[in-house]
């Protein structure tokens, strides 16, 4: 735990919080980090928006939306795992998954929110380990070919599953102002819901939706 604390650096005042982050919930009978991950993912997507949104003052929603599904995708978060060597941490029963690695980034997010009852030590957390990650996406232009409908296509396409399908729900908000809200369907998993000013858009949120939820 103190290798692990050095890697995040943050020193919890309740390593418990700490545990129960890096705490799968395939390990029964134990306080696992669903919770958390729902909590972290929240805090990583308020505070990436708010990086971008400072940083790129000229540019427009369009392409603040696809650097930040890049920033938020799985891809990074495992690089950042990876980085922080999580994989010798966690606590699973069973085969170990990427997504059981990618999770656990947005469970120690939240478990330093949690720790600290601040928002503070998450954002130095962020800035610490996706800034770069930031800098690399514009340098490179990585975020212009970031479309997670593709993407969400190649992976069923490499597990044998049918295409991906979209459902239209239902439109709200004023004719200058619509949501469209959408559902992604893939043979053998629920059901996944996206919103977005358009149906394009909101097919691509929903795609990353998915793909973070199943990835």
């Amino acid at each position: 735990m103190n290798k692990l604390e050095k890697n995040i650096s943050y020193t919890f005042k309740d390593i418990s919080h700490l545990t129960v982050a890096l705490t799968h919930s395939s390990m029964i009978n134990f306080a696992n980090n669903e919770r958390y991950e729902f909590l972290g993912d929240k805090l990583l997507g308020l505070i990436i928006a708010e990086m971008l949104y400072m940083q790129f003052p000229n540019k427009n929603e369009g392409d603040l939306s696809k650097i930040f599904a890049y920033i938020t995708s799985k891809d990074v978060l495992y690089l950042i795992a990876e980085e922080l060597c999580l994989k010798d941490f966690i606590q699973f029963s069973g085969q170990i998954e990427h997504s059981i690695i990618v999770d656990t980034v947005e469970a120690i997010i939240a478990s330093i929110y949690l720790d600290s009852n601040s928002i503070e030590p998450v954002k130095s957390f962020i800035i610490r380990y996706f800034q770069k990650h930031i800098d690399e996406c514009i340098s490179l232009n990585k975020h212009i070919n970031y479309n997670p409908k593709s993407m969400l296509q190649e992976w069923a396409q490499q597990n044998k599953l049918p295409i991906p399908t979209y459902t239209d729900l239902y439109k709200t908000g004023e004719d200058h102002n619509p949501v469209f809200t959408v559902t992604v369907n893939v043979e053998g998993y629920n059901p996944v819901q996206g919103q977005g000013a358009n149906k394009l858009t909101a097919q691509k949120e929903a795609a990353k939706n998915f793909i973070n939820s199943n990835k």
